[in-house]
């Protein structure tokens, strides 16, 4: 068993992290580090009621944000996102999600859960619509909550033609819904589409055309959901490895690392090489905390990986 300042400090800067992308949204804070960076809202709502207590102030603030900008967030991506991740009955989100729905007309997916005592501070508020962290907002103003705009957004920063598979699991929503959404905007003559073998892949037909509708863009277009998967499950992980040996410590790290793939892959980002087991826990400690520090002050090689 081993004691470690580590996760605490991780926890404090993803704190720090969802301070920064908040007070980009018009929460009340002072920080701003990812000026220059989209910001996913139901990523960010998440991360946030995942941090529950840790930060009273932020779990608050957020929610005083969410209860007067909540028509920008999709319930559904919401239900969407957490069902994939088995987080939709845990008591974390279940509270954050029936405080919102207590002090607002929104509906979240909150089963049976009790609100926390909460006085909103109506504090927050979006002076500036243009900024380029805001896009997702400005899309969602132009095209409505929903597949549509997340589609848009996901093209605007794509270069290359995208299939209806990858953009369902890119935006959240069910291949169905994708599909439709994908339908609709070829109709509308934003998009076009080319059968390769057996699957269409859709690309925009005029880019010029949609920038001047969402522009200013932002220089970075990060992957958050994954991101956001990929360190809440390494805190708890880190939590949990307290109590282990370093030889069962170092195992397991390779498996949590191992079952991961596919959100390193999505992120874009290079997960710790553990080829020598006996130290794989000491490499991935020493990983994490470049990772965190990196995404606090929102390092552009670490938010978007080999994108930047």
């Amino acid at each position: 068993m081993r004691t470690s300042s580590a996760p605490i400090q991780h926890e404090a800067q993803v704190a720090g992290l969802a301070w920064s992308l908040w007070a980009e949204l018009g929460v009340a804070g002072w920080t701003r580090n990812h000026s220059d960076f989209s910001i996913d809202p139901e990523a960010l709502v998440i991360l946030t009621a995942w941090l529950w207590d840790r930060d009273p102030r932020l779990r608050d603030e957020a929610t005083d944000w969410c209860i007067r900008y909540g028509r920008f967030v999709s319930a559904a991506r919401l239900k969407n996102l957490l069902g994939s991740a088995s987080w939709l009955d845990s008591p974390w989100w279940a509270e954050f999600a029936a405080t919102i729905n207590a002090n607002s007309r929104w509906q979240w997916p909150a089963g049976e859960a009790r609100p926390r005592s909460f006085k909103p501070s109506q504090k927050s508020r979006i002076e500036d619509f243009t900024r380029p962290s805001l896009i997702a907002l400005r899309v969602r103003a132009l095209a409505g909550v929903g597949a549509r705009a997340e589609i848009l957004g996901l093209l605007a920063s794509e270069q290359r033609d995208v299939a209806v598979a990858e953009v369902a699991a890119r935006i959240g929503y069910s291949k169905r819904n994708a599909a439709e959404a994908l339908d609709s905007l070829e109709m509308a003559g934003l998009l076009s589409s080319s059968r390769i073998r057996n699957r269409l892949e859709y690309s925009i037909v005029d880019r010029a055309r949609l920038s001047t509708l969402i522009d200013p863009k932002p220089r970075w277009t990060p992957s958050w959901v994954p991101i956001v998967t990929v360190i809440t499950r390494l805190v708890e992980f880190l939590r949990r490895a307290e109590d282990l040996s370093d030889a069962v410590a170092s195992v397991e790290s390779v498996s949590f690392v191992r079952n991961l793939d596919d959100e390193f892959r999505w992120w874009s980002i290079s997960p710790p090489q553990l080829v020598m087991v006996d130290d794989a826990y000491s490499v991935l400690v020493h990983w994490a905390a470049d990772l965190f520090a990196g995404l606090e002050v929102g390092e552009p090689a670490t938010v978007v990986g080999r994108q930047a």
